[in-house]
């Protein structure tokens, strides 16, 4: 079962605010279709512990993502008490496999990149993970455009496109 969503009005803007907290860089509009991610409830990623360049690399590599080297990098503090916004996120990394639940309150790095291959030859998406103590705690793929999106690492699959 593949798992479907579409932004519109209501959608967008928490998903802007998201990608907002997450990237903190502003995007300009693109136009987006409906992403399909999930075969099930729950995948999880090959790996997690990404402590070099080289293996973040291999990782969304694996995942089928094509970025350069690192767009941007900062230290974070994973807030200790979650707001809707951040239950919200904490239920897309679920999905995925990772939970920020056990690192509330604590120091990560997280990392962001430019995805170069995104379906369609959508521009303007980018990557970013979260790790901490070498091992990958939070990711997702999001695009701040009219229609905005954010998904897991898992490379998507586009309605109405022929990579279905």
């Amino acid at each position: 079962m593949f798992l479907s969503f579409n932004l519109r009005k209501s959608g967008k803007y928490l998903i802007a605010l998201l990608c907002a907290l997450v990237v903190g860089t502003g995007i300009l509009a693109i136009p987006f279709r409906s992403v399909s991610v999930f075969k099930g409830e729950k995948e999880k990623l090959p790996f997690t512990k990404v402590d070099t360049e080289e293996k973040r690399q291999q990782l969304l590599s694996e995942l089928g993502w094509q970025v350069k080297e690192v767009y941007s990098s900062q230290k974070v503090i994973i807030p200790k008490e979650f707001d809707e916004t951040y239950f919200k996120y904490n239920e897309l990394q679920k999905k995925q496999g990772l939970n920020l639940k056990p690192h509330r309150g604590k120091k990560a790095d997280k990392y962001t990149y430019i995805i170069e291959n995104y379906p369609n030859d959508l521009k303007d998406v980018r990557l970013t993970m979260l790790i901490r103590k070498g091992k990958l705690i939070g990711a997702d793929v999001c695009s701040l455009g009219r229609e905005g999106f954010m998904h897991t690492l898992f490379y998507p699959r586009i309605e109405g496109s022929l990579e279905n």
